[in-house]
């Protein structure tokens, strides 16, 4: 399984770190995202989240959601564009 973890632009509105997790599960052939703001308490701050597995979310709706979320490295975009695991 792979899990990475990059930062976000500050939450506009609060100022608040932003945190996106990301990654790729073999065993369930399945991309998942979540994503993260310090400055939310509900829910321990986790803001939305995701997977391709259990929610029905097609790679390229993956693909889209973290590119519009921003900083995840090229190589990772381009191995979901390609259904391959990163």
């Amino acid at each position: 399984m792979s899990r990475h973890v990059v930062g976000l632009d500050p939450n506009p509105v609060t100022g608040s770190k932003r945190t996106l997790v990301y990654g790729f599960d073999p065993p369930l052939s399945s991309y998942f995202w979540q994503e993260w703001d310090e400055g939310i308490e509900e829910n321990d701050g986790l803001v939305d989240e995701g997977d391709s597995r259990f929610t029905g979310m097609s790679n390229s709706d993956f693909f889209e959601k973290l590119k519009g979320l921003g900083n995840v490295p090229e190589p990772h975009l381009h191995a979901i564009a390609m259904d391959l695991p990163f």
